[in-house]
């Protein structure tokens, strides 16, 4: 199985395991007033969501634009100067540091 299969099966556990049921419960009939069963499950629904852009953020690979130090704006020259002045910097040439092969 692939990873993409997996987060599949994982969105579709969650779902009929966590969320609807939950959402079940909050919407059935008489346990809050109308107005309020619907506003819970909207917040419900909307704290599931940051949860999982939070974690979708923290799941994300480096920002190498920030690496460069450069913004997203910049045009491919200063993108490639920024490059050699960092390779330059952590080249283990002309960095003296132990870790300095690692970290290049």
């Amino acid at each position: 199985m692939g990873e993409a299969e997996d987060d599949g099966l994982t969105g579709f556990f969650f779902y009929m395991f966590i969320v609807h049921p939950a959402t079940a419960w909050i919407l059935r009939p008489g346990r809050f007033e109308r107005k309020k069963s619907i506003m819970y499950a909207i917040g419900f629904l909307a704290a599931l969501a940051a949860i999982k852009t939070g974690m979708s953020w923290q799941a994300r690979g480096p920002n190498h634009y920030a690496l460069l130090e450069v913004t997203r704006d910049s045009n491919p020259l200063e993108i490639r100067r920024a490059y050699k002045k960092i390779s330059l910097s952590l080249h283990p040439d002309k960095n003296p540091s132990p870790t300095a092969s690692d970290e290049f």
